[in-house]
C-alpha cells in the first residue's frame, strides 16, 4: 500500500535539507519529523518521478537492501501512527459545483466603500493609476452611500459583527462622507440588531487634528501607506507636483498615534510596499519600531498580469534572497531561544502560527483549496457610482467588474461571481495541485494572475519558488523550536501545550531518525 501512496498523482510529501537537518512534511496533515539521509535519498528520487521500488533499488547500491527494507519500514510507521502519505481527494465537477455555490452563499461580515476616485498623489506602483481609474472630483454621494450600506447590511445575514472600510482613492478627500456613513451605518446596523466596526485606510496626508479626533472617538482601525524612510517612501510616493510626502505623513502619523495611545484605542497600522529598489523589509521594519506602538505590515510590489511597473520586484534579479531567508531563519530561531521577540520573529510568526493551527486540524482536510482571502465576499469593494469589483485591487479591469451600478440587478453580480470563482478553484486544481506546497500556500492572490481579458493565468515560477522556500524555512524553524524550545514555541503560537507531546510522534520520528 506504501507503494502506491508514494508514486503517481499529487505530492503527498516533502523532503528538504536546511542546514544540514534533513525534514520530512506531510503535506496534508502538515506534520513534520527529521529523517536520515537514506529516507531523503529515497523521497528524493520518488519525488522526482521514480517509484519506491527504483528509488530502492538505486539507494540499496550505497546503503545496503537491509537499510533500505528498515526505512520503508519505518516510513510505514509514519504512515499509520501519524497518518503519513495518505492520497488526496481529487475535485469533481460536482464537488467543485458545491464549492462555487458554496462561496457564492457566504454572507458578508465586511465591506470596502471606495469613497473617492480622487487622489491627492500619484504613486508610480500604484495600480489605480496604472489603470487610470482616479478621477478628479469624483466622489460618493450620500444617497448611493445609503444604498450600499442598506445593502450590505441585508446580505450579511445571521452575521452580528460587521465592518466597514472606507478606501479610495484617497478616502479622506471626502471625509464628509465619511462621517455621514458611520453615523448612518451605526443607526442601521442598531435596528437589524448588529454592530459595525469601522477602518479606513489612507496615505495619511490629510490627516488633521480634527480628523484624528473623528477617528479615535469612533475608534476606527486606521492604516497608513509608509514605504519606509525619506528616500525609500519619496521615490515613488510623491503628490501630484511631483513632491516626496514623507515628511508631512510621519508627522501626522505620529500625532494620530499618540492621541490613539492616550485614548487606549487600537494603534495605527503602517504598511510598506516593498520596491525594486527597496526590496529588504529588515530596514523598513526596524524604521517602523521608531514609531512606538505601531502595528506594522509589509506588502512587496510584485509584477501582475495586468499592471507591471518598473517598481517590481523581479525575483529572478535578486538571488541573495534565498540566503537571506536561510539566514533570517536561523536570526529568528536565535532570537526565541534567547527570550526576544523582535521584527525578526516578528517574520515568521504568521506562518508558525499557520503551520501549527494546520497540525492540529482533526480530521486533517481532504484537498487542498485556494485560499480566497474574502475575494467577493469580505472583500468586496463598491465604487462611488455603484459598480462592484471582488476587492479593491480590480478597480478598472471592466472583465471582472461584477456589476454595473446600483441599478443592475444582483443576479447578474451572483453570475459573474460564480464564473471568477470557478476559473480561480479550477487553476488551483489544474496548477498548484502538482505543488506540495499547495495545502500552506492556498494560490498566489487572484488579482496578480488576473489578464485584462478575463483569464487567468498560472503564476510565475520564480514566484512560486521563493513561496516554496519561504515555507521550507518556516518549516525547519517550527521543527527546531519543537525540539529546543516547545514552550517557546508553544507561547509563540497561542497554544496551552507544547506542540510536540505526542507519544505516536516521538516514536514514529525516533525510528524515522535512525
Amino acid at each position: 500500500m506504501l507503494h502506491s501512496d508514494l508514486t503517481g498523482g499529487r505530492p503527498v510529501f516533502h523532503v528538504f535539507s536546511l542546514h544540514g537537518d534533513i525534514i520530512l512534511l506531510d503535506a496534508r496533515t502538515s506534520q513534520a519529523v527529521f529523517v536520515d539521509h537514506l529516507i531523503y535519498e529515497l523521497l528524493q528520487l520518488v519525488e522526482e518521478g521514480m517509484s519506491l521500488d527504483e528509488a530502492g533499488t538505486i539507494s540499496a547500491t550505497r546503503f545496503g537492501e537491509e537499510a533500505v527494507s528498515q526505512a520503508i519500514e519505518d516510513l510505514i510507521v509514519l504512515r499509520d501512527q501519524l497518518g503519513f502519505f495518505q492520497l488526496e481527494t481529487l475535485s469533481t465537477p460536482d464537488a467543485l459545483q458545491r464549492r462555487v455555490e458554496s462561496l457564492n452563499r457566504h454572507h458578508p461580515r465586511s465591506m470596502m466603500l471606495l469613497v473617492s476616485r480622487s487622489c491627492n498623489l500619484k504613486c508610480t506602483y500604484c495600480y489605480e493609476v496604472v489603470h487610470e481609474w482616479h478621477r478628479p472630483g469624483d466622489r460618493m454621494r450620500a444617497t448611493d452611500m445609503r444604498v450600499a450600506v442598506d445593502e450590505f447590511i441585508a446580505r450579511s445575514g445571521p452575521r452580528k459583527d460587521l465592518k466597514i472600510t472606507f478606501f479610495g482613492g484617497e478616502a479622506l478627500l471626502n471625509f464628509d462622507l465619511i462621517r455621514e456613513a458611520v453615523a448612518y451605518a451605526r443607526e442601521a446596523a442598531r435596528q437589524a440588531g448588529k454592530s459595525v466596526y469601522f477602518t479606513l485606510t489612507t496615505n495619511g496626508t490629510l490627516l488633521t487634528e480634527e480628523i484624528d479626533e473623528f477617528l479615535v472617538d469612533n475608534e476606527f482601525g486606521v492604516m497608513v501607506s509608509l514605504d519606509g524612510e525619506e528616500e525609500a517612501h519619496d521615490r515613488y510616493r510623491r503628490d501630484l507636483g511631483g513632491n516626496g510626502t514623507h515628511d508631512v505623513i510621519t508627522t501626522n502619523v505620529r500625532r494620530l498615534l499618540e492621541r490613539q495611545l492616550k485614548a487606549g484605542v487600537l494603534p495605527l497600522k503602517l504598511r510598506a510596499t516593498l520596491t525594486r529598489e527597496n526590496a529588504d523589509a529588515e530596514p523598513v521594519r526596524e524604521y517602523f519600531e521608531s514609531f512606538k506602538g505601531a502595528r506594522q505590515e509589509i506588502g512587496v510590489t510584485t509584477e501582475a498580469v495586468s499592471s507591471a511597473t518598473r517598481a517590481d520586484v523581479d525575483w529572478s534579479e535578486r538571488p541573495d534572497l534565498q540566503d537571506d531567508l536561510e539566514t533570517k531563519a536561523q536570526d529568528a530561531l536565535e532570537a526565541i531561544l534567547r527570550g526576544a521577540n523582535n521584527h525578526i520573529v516578528a517574520a515568521f510568526a504568521g506562518q508558525l502560527r499557520d503551520i501549527h493551527e494546520a497540525i492540529q486540524l482533526s480530521p486533517p482536510p481532504t484537498m487542498a483549496e485556494p485560499k480566497l482571502c474574502g475575494l467577493g465576499r469580505n472583500m468586496r469593494a463598491v465604487t462611488p457610482s455603484g459598480d462592484v469589483y471582488p476587492c479593491h485591487r480590480f478597480v478598472g479591469m471592466d472583465e471582472y467588474r461584477l456589476r454595473d451600478g446600483f441599478e443592475e440587478p444582483e443576479e447578474h453580480e451572483q453570475g459573474r461571481a460564480r464564473t471568477l470563482y470557478r476559473k480561480i478553484l479550477e487553476l488551483f486544481e489544474n496548477h498548484c495541485g502538482k505543488c506540495w506546497a499547495r495545502f500552506r500556500c492556498g494560490g498566489l492572490c487572484t488579482w496578480y494572475l488576473a489578464d485584462p481579458s478575463g483569464t487567468l493565468q498560472p503564476p510565475p515560477a520564480k514566484q512560486c519558488d521563493g513561496i516554496r522556500a519561504s515555507w521550507e524555512r518556516a518549516i525547519w524553524l517550527y521543527m527546531q523550536l519543537g525540539r529546543r524550545a516547545p514552550e517557546r514555541l508553544a507561547a509563540l503560537v497561542g497554544s496551552p501545550h507544547p506542540p510536540t507531546d505526542n507519544a505516536a510522534h516521538d516514536q514514529a520520528k525516533s525510528g524515522a531518525e535512525r
